[in-house]
């Protein structure tokens, strides 16, 4: 019987404080702005909020007011110390609003946000569940407020990697439907042939990008992509040689990043937010230390948060990579003109593979003997879930010498992608090609081995007595 290995981290990511508001109460708005706020920012607040509501004919709404007022006061009262960092333990900037649709949340949080954000020179995130949220923000709410209000920011929104165009990939993929039957494609591990339906699009898109017609942002190209076809050609951070690539100067990517780094107001979605956060932060977005974060649509943040905080990994494809890795290796080691540190590395790299093999055939039939003596430790997803996390001892070791083995091969394969990018060059020709792809290789083949390192160790990691 086959036997899902998974696991979810348990952790508690966001610890708030929740303070009901009625926002029927007759609260002006001056009455709700803290006393540690400036005079100056307490009177920008109110005169941004009023020449809003003037320039677009709208009357005042009371719980708005409300929100403006609360979400000032949170801001306004972060405890700092005698460096300017924020006071560990307080909490009393945190601030939690429910409100119907209709009340003018969007007005209300950007108002507060953006003048609180610039008295306390931070950046300002603002995060949605949604595209149509975020689309809504970006074409209709933000440009309308930098339009009426008076106030004075800039914004841009902050979109995932795969979004956008590689155009390494796009050239490869090109390259590779003018290769002969008689020559081996720069991607032997997947399908050259393209379609001539896609191979049309392919060169429409790179025509349309070399004439500036098209920024390499997949949502603005208005024919659409079908996903099968831009997963050939979506940026990715595996693959990603940053500077080293010699289309940087042209990279979509990398252009947008620069839009995002000078903009006052990011608008991101909460995939985005926490990716950047479990990955330290500071890696797409500001640093978290800089930024005022907003989360709008924030009940989907429970879900979101535990699919980003979760590692799985599934043994039969960790066995079935054992051979892909080997190949990989072997066509990396076709570059070098000096092979003898990569062949060093190789043979150890071939040698851990055949210790992480011994160390999933002992842990299979391990695991699906717990399958089938405690089926009361099967869930509805028919998957293992052990009580409060705790995995016996018999299996933490097991998991251990797994875990031991994908270190090691992730700081080999880490040394061995380091020398395909030392081989690269400025000139885009086809051996370039062939070490951009190796390099786009080895960078999936460490991010798996991370992955799966990852689980190994939480499975190996004994549990304190309690916990």
């Amino acid at each position: 019987m086959p036997t899902p290995l998974s696991t979810v981290l348990s952790k508690s990511v966001y610890k708030n404080r929740l303070s009901t508001l009625s926002i029927f109460d007759p609260i002006h708005l001056g009455a709700l702005l803290s006393m540690s706020l400036s005079e100056e920012t307490k009177s920008s607040i109110q005169q941004a909020y009023s020449r809003w509501i003037s320039n677009n004919k709208y009357k005042p709404r009371r719980g708005q007011r409300v929100m403006i007022g609360t979400i000032a006061k949170s801001l306004g009262s972060v405890e700092s110390d005698a460096d300017g960092l924020r006071v560990v333990g307080s909490t009393d900037h945190v601030c939690l609003i429910e409100a119907g649709t209709g009340t003018g949340k969007t007005i209300a949080y950007s108002i507060a946000s953006i003048l609180l954000a610039r008295e306390l020179d931070k950046k300002l995130v603002i995060s949605t569940a949604t595209i149509t949220l975020q689309e809504q923000l970006i074409f209709r709410d933000l440009p309308n407020l930098q339009q009426t209000s008076g106030l004075d920011f800039t914004f841009a929104i902050a979109k995932g990697r795969h979004r956008y165009l590689c155009l390494s990939k796009l050239t490869m993929r090109l390259q590779d439907a003018e290769l002969s039957s008689g020559e081996p494609p720069l991607f032997p591990d997947e399908e050259a042939s393209l379609s001539d339906a896609t191979l049309d699009q392919f060169n429409e898109l790179a025509k349309a990008f070399d004439k500036g017609k098209w920024d390499g942002d997949r949502d603005s190209w208005e024919q659409g992509i079908d996903q099968d076809d831009w997963r050939q050609l979506a940026a990715d951070r595996a693959s990603c040689s940053g500077k080293k690539c010699p289309q940087y100067d042209r990279c979509s990517l990398f252009r947008a990043r620069d839009e995002v780094r000078r903009a006052d107001v990011i608008v991101a979605n909460h995939d985005l937010v926490l990716a950047d956060l479990a990955s330290g932060g500071g890696n797409i977005l500001p640093d978290p230390e800089q930024t005022i974060f907003v989360f709008d649509e924030a009940h989907h943040l429970p879900s979101k948060s535990q699919s980003h905080l979760s590692q799985h990994m599934l043994l039969a494809a960790e066995k079935k990579g054992l051979s892909q890795s080997q190949k990989t290796v072997a066509r990396a080691l076709n570059i070098f003109k000096q092979k003898d540190e990569a062949k060093s590395l190789a043979k150890i790299i071939a040698r851990i593979d055949e210790g992480v093999d011994a160390s999933l055939a002992e842990i299979q039939p391990m695991l699906e003997q717990t399958y089938l003596r405690q089926p009361e430790l099967i869930n509805r997803s028919d998957e293992l879930r052990f009580p409060s996390g705790i995995v016996p001892e018999s299996m933490q070791l097991a998991f251990k010498e797994l875990a031991d083995c994908y270190g090691l091969k992730s700081a080999r394969l880490q040394k061995l992608s380091d020398l395909v990018l030392a081989e690269f060059t400025s000139v885009q020709d086809k051996p370039q090609l062939a070490r951009e792809s190796i390099y786009a290789a080895m960078g999936d083949l460490i991010a798996r081995c991370d992955s799966a390192q990852s689980v190994c160790a939480d499975y190996a990691r004994p549990d304190p007595i309690g916990s």
